[in-house]
């Protein structure tokens, strides 16, 4: 639902931010809140990835307190992932947004798209996969996650600019 009323802001929002003999910087302030939260979105689900819930305890009371994150969660995330970011999201590319406000479209997709590329693949989290695996085998692990990631990126069908970039940045 929160990506959806991104979508309808983005949708209105030169309209909405319009005022009568004032420039555009109303819009340009506003489309970077709205990728901002849509960062913020993203960063909630990434944590999925590799991540570990808590659940704080006293010595008096039994069950872990860490334990990994479901693999069904972290596939279920990283299945989102691969439809909200490493898919084009064409909603946010707005050309008369960007002839408004300066920013450029393959800029703004891309700082997100490396943002999550940069959330999953850090060597923090790829280490916490890692040394889950001992703990839990039937977990999500590395070679899950590259081979999911090796799928959603590298074989695409449609090619765009974006999509060229996003492949460019996950093989560097």
């Amino acid at each position: 639902y929160g990506i959806k009323n991104l979508q309808r802001i983005v949708d209105n929002l030169e309209k909405w931010t319009k005022t009568p003999n004032e420039d555009y910087a109303n819009l340009d302030m506003m489309y970077d809140q709205v990728t901002g939260q849509f960062r913020r979105y993203l960063g909630h689900v990434s944590k999925y990835i590799g991540g570990q819930m808590e659940t704080p305890k006293t010595a008096e009371q039994s069950g872990a307190v860490y334990e990994v994150v479901a693999k069904k969660d972290q596939k279920e995330a990283m299945k989102f992932l691969n439809e909200n970011v490493f898919t084009t999201p064409q909603w946010l590319i707005k050309k008369d947004i960007f002839e408004k406000t300066g920013k450029t479209p393959v800029k703004t997709v891309e700082e997100i798209q490396n943002g999550v590329l940069g959330r999953i693949l850090s060597p923090m989290v790829l280490q916490n996969m890692y040394q889950m695996e001992a703990i839990e085998p039937d977990t999500y692990s590395v070679i899950e996650l590259l081979s999911d990631l090796n799928t959603s990126i590298l074989k695409k069908e449609n090619v765009d600019i974006y999509t060229r970039n996003l492949q460019r940045n996950y093989i560097d």
